[in-house]
Order: structure tokens, then C-alpha cells, then sequence
């Protein structure tokens, strides 16, 4: 019977009865033709021959008596469990509902566009783009002070982009032929030069040796703006370079300049009032660092690019070990093997040598290096918090803490350091101030977890008012 078999290129699945009169079969077998005709038992496909292979036992489907028999079984399984309320499954309203994937995804996006205040850049025709020549005032001024806020730009690179931005500048669609990313740092830049605000009574509670830091009226006035203008370019430029940062999709394209955008314009979110904002764009970077390799050493460390690398990843650990009151972090130490940045300025790390004597003594690399050092002591002290429950065992905890914090701020430089005379504690001011509340506290305890939150608070008022 084999050698009788018609050759074909692909298996007939209409039947043979409304392949001879030429009907459209819907290739279920039975079909639906011979079910209606009565004929349901006699309703079989041809059988051909498929590439030299017979057609087999297996490769028959199921008879319409089975699938009968298979629909009275499950009927006779669905009554049963009707009848028995114990087996009854959970109604829809109780289940947990699933998300779907893009739901969590969605709902970052509508909280990052969730604001505070009423945005003055909602499209690209809203930016104010600054003239080149109050651009570059700007720049100047920044590459004085915006390190000692943030040190992981190279102001080298920085002006070359600028100079070639502003070469070949159209200013009716700046935004076209412009790296969005880059115009989001460019802004963020601009942002930290105007981030503080110029009035004395804001000076005056600054220390004298860092009031430099923030641009004051005059300069704004020198640069040919006025008090009112000042005002309008930080807020636009902020909104700039967050508008710009969505622009470049820079969850969906993690980037190492985005990373700097968002650190870059640190102090602008508690400026603006955009708390929110600063907590999930902070993690969003420190996802990226993972994404793009930042938390891992390169070139063991001693490049420049490598130093710069270091400390953009450590202003992001500083900012997050440093988020007062304590919460749940973003970066683990046990998730990334970066060291902490050294105590080079750039031209020390491109020579490889220690040019003491010959550059100037105040780096802003110190002032990051201090602030992770002083993380790193909060953030032991707040994993060990976690894991004492006995009162003796906290105290020694805080005195610890106490001692280390005590060593960080004496090896302080001068310029960082705090205006009072000695890091020495007077007991009859400041020991006192501070360590009867922890005593009190020890008295007046009402569980392990209370005296665990009191002691913590008393040695951060230690850290906040010995580093400040």
C-alpha cells in the first residue's frame, strides 16, 4: 500500500470529502463539513507521502469519539469541584493580580515626570540657550569651584566639546545636531555654577574658606546678568538638563555621561525642592554604573580616566551612605570592588608621581576623599547597629564610631577642616551635649530596636556636628 501513497511536498489536512468537491475544509477532523452531513466517522485526510516518510499510527489526531469522551471528562472533573467548596478555586477579585512587565517599567517613568513645581521647559523651544560668551564666563568660573563639588569632569575635554558645540552652533535647532546626552551634562554644568543661592544670610552660614564656591550677585553681574535673570537661568537650566537627560532614553541607553548629568546637578534637587526626583535619578545611576562595568577597577586604578571613573562612583556612594536619616542604601559594599579615589590632582595622576610641594595644596579630591571616608565609617556603624541587640554591646558600637570619626576629622586639612580651634571634646560643652542624650536614652529604652534608632541618632548628631 506504501508504493500506492501520492508524493507531496507538505501534508494534506483537508479531507478527502471536501477536497474532492472542492469546498473550503477548516482541516479539524472531523471537520465541520462532515459533522453537519452526519458523516463525522468516515472523515479522514488523504494520506501522502512527505519527503519519502510514510505517514504513521502517531501522526493520526484524535477521533471525534475521543475528544467526546475527553470534553464528559473534564465536565464530570468541573461538577465535582463545584460541589465541594473546599476545592472551589479563589475567585479573580482575591488573586494576586500579575504585572505585567512594562508595568514597573511605567510607573518609574510617571514618577520621574512628577514634579514639584511648575516646569519652565516642557520642549525644546523653552530652553534659554546662553551667548558664548556668558557660556565660557560661566565655565571659567566653574572650573575654579564645581570640582570641589564634583571632581569627575575633565575641564580639558569639557571646553573642547564646548568650543566645537558653540563653532558650529545653529541656535533654531541647537537641539538637533547636538548629542542629547551631552547637552543634558552641558546644562547640568551651567546649573552648578548658578546651584546656590547669593543672599549674605545663605553666605554667612557657609565657612569663609568655602563661601568662594558659590557664585554671588556680582559675579552674576560682572557675567552681565541680573538678580532676575540669575533666577530664570537656574531654573531653566535645571529643567534643561533634565528635559535633555529623557531626551537621550538614558535608562533604556545606559551611558557613563548620564551618570555624570545626574550626579553633576546634586544640589540643584534639594534646591528645586525635586526630592523625589533626586532619589530615583540616584538610583537609576547607580544602575547604570553597574550596567556599564563603573563598579569594577581599570587599568588597576592609576590612569587618568581610570581617577575619574573612581570618583564619580564615590560621589555616589558618599551622597547615598551619606543620606541622612539612615534608610535602605543603593549601592552594597559587597557589590562593587572600585578604590577609593587617591590624593592626586590630575597632573599627578597623568606623571604617576607625587609632586608635593610642586601643585597646589588645596585639591578638591580631598574634600571627596573625606566624605568617603566619614560614608564609610556611617555605613560600618549603621551594618554593625544592625546586627548588636544588647545595650552594652550598642554603646561600645557608638563609641567606636565616636573614635573613628574623631581620627577622620584630624587628618582633615587645614582648609577642610572645622572653624573651631580643636577636634577635642570639652567636657563641659560638647561631651555633655552630646552623650547625655545617648544616656538618657540608654535609661529610657523600651526595646532593643528603640534604643538601636536613639543610639543612632546620637552618634549622627556626632557625625553632623563635628564634620560641619
Amino acid at each position: 500500500m506504501t508504493s500506492e501513497l501520492r508524493s507531496s511536498q507538505r501534508t494534506v489536512k483537508s479531507c478527502t470529502f471536501c477536497a474532492r468537491r472542492k469546498v473550503k475544509c477548516d482541516k479539524n477532523l472531523p471537520c465541520r463539513n462532515c459533522r453537519v452531513r452526519g458523516q463525522a466517522e468516515s472523515c479522514a485526510a488523504e494520506l501522502v507521502r512527505v519527503k519519502g516518510r510514510p505517514p504513521s499510527v502517531d501522526d493520526a489526531q484524535p477521533t471525534y469519539a475521543e475528544l467526546l469522551d475527553e470534553n464528559r471528562a473534564l465536565r464530570e472533573e468541573l461538577t465535582s469541584l463545584k460541589a465541594d467548596p473546599r476545592q472551589r478555586p479563589a475567585r479573580p477579585g482575591r488573586c494576586i493580580r500579575l504585572h505585567k512587565i512594562d508595568d514597573p517599567e511605567n510607573s518609574l517613568y510617571n514618577r520621574l515626570r512628577s514634579h514639584s513645581r511648575e516646569l519652565t521647559v516642557k520642549r525644546n523651544e523653552d530652553v534659554v540657550l546662553p551667548s558664548k560668551q556668558l557660556s565660557q564666563c560661566i565655565l571659567n568660573h566653574g572650573a575654579n569651584w564645581v570640582p570641589w563639588v564634583n571632581c569627575s569632569l575633565n575641564p580639558a575635554e569639557l571646553q573642547k566639546v564646548h568650543d566645537e558645540f558653540f563653532s558650529e552652533l545653529d541656535e533654531a535647532g541647537f537641539h538637533k545636531n547636538s548629542d542629547p546626552a551631552w547637552l543634558g551634562l552641558y546644562f547640568a554644568y551651567l546649573t552648578a555654577g548658578l546651584v546656590c543661592e547669593a543672599a549674605s544670610g545663605v553666605v554667612s552660614l557657609i565657612r569663609p574658606q568655602v563661601s568662594v564656591l558659590f557664585l554671588t550677585l556680582p559675579e552674576a553681574e560682572s557675567m552681565g546678568m541680573s538678580k532676575d535673570q540669575l533666577e530664570q537661568y537656574r531654573a531653566n537650566w535645571f529643567d534643561a538638563s533634565v528635559f535633555f537627560l529623557h531626551a537621550a532614553d538614558f535608562i533604556r541607553d545606559p551611558r557613563l555621561i548620564n551618570v555624570r548629568t545626574i550626579v553633576l546637578l546634586g544640589g540643584s534637587y534639594v534646591h528645586f525642592g525635586e526630592l523625589n526626583m533626586y532619589y530615583i535619578l540616584w538610583s537609576c545611576a547607580a544602575r547604570i554604573c553597574h550596567s556599564v562595568g563603573l563598579d569594577q577597577n581599570i587599568d588597576g586604578g592609576m590612569s587618568l580616566e581610570s581617577q575619574y571613573q573612581s570618583r564619580l562612583f564615590w560621589s555616589l556612594i558618599a551622597n547615598d551612605w551619606l543620606n541622612l536619616p539612615l534608610g535602605h542604601s543603593c549601592i552594597d559594599e559587597s557589590e562593587f570592588t572600585v578604590d577609593q579615589p587617591l590624593e592626586l590632582d590630575d597632573v599627578e595622576v597623568s606623571l604617576g608621581v607625587n609632586l608635593e610641594g610642586f601643585t597646589p595644596a588645596l585639591r578638591p579630591v580631598q574634600h571627596l576623599i573625606a566624605l568617603c571616608k566619614l560614608a564609610s565609617v556611617l555605613r560600618h556603624f549603621q551594618a554593625r547597629l544592625l546586627n548588636v541587640s544588647d545595650s552594652p554591646g550598642i554603646s561600645t558600637i557608638v563609641t567606636e564610631t565616636n573614635d573613628q570619626l574623631t581620627a577622620v576629622i584630624t587628618q582633615l586639612p587645614a582648609h577642610l577642616r572645622s572653624s573651631r580651634s580643636s577636634t577635642t571634646f570639652d567636657v563641659a560643652g560638647d561631651s555633655e551635649e552630646e552623650w547625655l542624650s545617648t544616656a538618657r536614652f540608654k535609661r529610657t529604652r523600651q526595646g532593643t530596636e528603640d534604643s538601636t534608632q536613639q543610639l543612632s541618632n546620637a552618634a549622627l548628631t556626632l557625625l553632623m556636628k563635628y564634620t560641619t
